[in-house]
């Protein structure tokens, strides 16, 4: 958890900065008008390392969207998932492994021409997400609601990370060229459509604030921050608040150009 605080310090002190320079990078099919007139892109193959439950391993990941791609196939086994292909329903099927086998990595190190895939994809029986038109998905019961899009390339299907952790529910963080994953504390929840906006002048919390464990703090403030795709050009600022007679943290976000955008979200602390 140490390396976690610190990681997500960093992510918090530089995200406004990091932002600001990869929008430089973002490529014409960042316009969702073009990924529509289109059904190909050129992308450029990466390697992250991935940690999870005391595993690491160097996983192909590209940027798509201004979001980490990564291949089906490889992260259900990272994950412990059993995936099945159904040609005759060009469906993939993800469900859990019956046995301890571990498939061999599939690593091309390579990019070149990815082309959007319709291939649906389930989880337990579920859909992880449903291509429709040949370029874009609705997700039932994703809690971003991002446009997802399923991508082929040299013969194996990407999807966007924060898709996939978000339905095993994960929490991730990035650091450099490794993404660390986890799974929440239950010693935290969310309380859905909390108004917060104006908690300020009522159920102040009058205790010492180092009386609250910073990992709880740190992870408030994670699984807010997961919520977007990659950093983005936000601002992050929490407190200690009592709501309706529960002790929890506000966690607040706004942007810093001019769009307005702020949202502020309450975090139960359970006892």
């Amino acid at each position: 958890m140490k390396r976690f605080t610190a990681v997500l310090a960093a992510v918090l002190m530089f995200s406004s900065t990091a932002y600001a320079q990869s929008r430089k990078d973002i490529q014409p099919y960042k316009d969702r008008e073009y990924i529509k007139e289109n059904s190909c892109f050129e992308v450029n193959m990466g390697s992250c390392t991935y940690s999870f439950n005391g595993k690491n391993q160097a996983i192909d990941t590209f940027e798509f969207m201004n979001t980490k791609y990564v291949p089906v196939r490889d992260m259900a086994d990272f994950f412990g998932k059993e995936v099945t292909y159904d040609s005759y329903n060009n469906r993939i099927y993800m469900n859990e492994k019956q046995t301890d086998t571990q498939t061999t990595n599939s690593s091309t190190g390579e990019g070149g021409t990815a082309y959007l895939s319709n291939v649906d994809i389930y989880y337990r029986g579920f859909p992880l997400a449903k291509a429709s038109n040949s370029y874009s998905g609705e997700v039932s019961g994703y809690s971003s609601g991002m446009e997802v899009y399923y991508l082929n390339l040299n013969n194996r299907v990407y999807v966007p990370l924060k898709l996939f952790t978000e339905t095993l529910g994960l929490l991730r963080m990035y650091d450099g060229d490794s993404v660390y994953i986890d799974y929440p504390s239950d010693r935290l929840k969310i309380i859905p459509n909390a108004k917060v906006d104006y908690i300020d002048h009522y159920g102040k919390f009058e205790g010492d604030e180092r009386d609250i464990d910073q990992s709880l703090i740190d992870e408030a403030l994670r699984r807010q921050w997961c919520h977007y795709s990659e950093p983005k050009d936000i601002e992050m600022k929490y407190r200690i608040q009592y709501y309706d007679g529960i002790l929890g943290i506000v966690v607040e976000v706004s942007t810093l150009n001019d769009d307005g955008y702020l949202i502020q979200n309450f975090y139960e602390i359970v006892r």
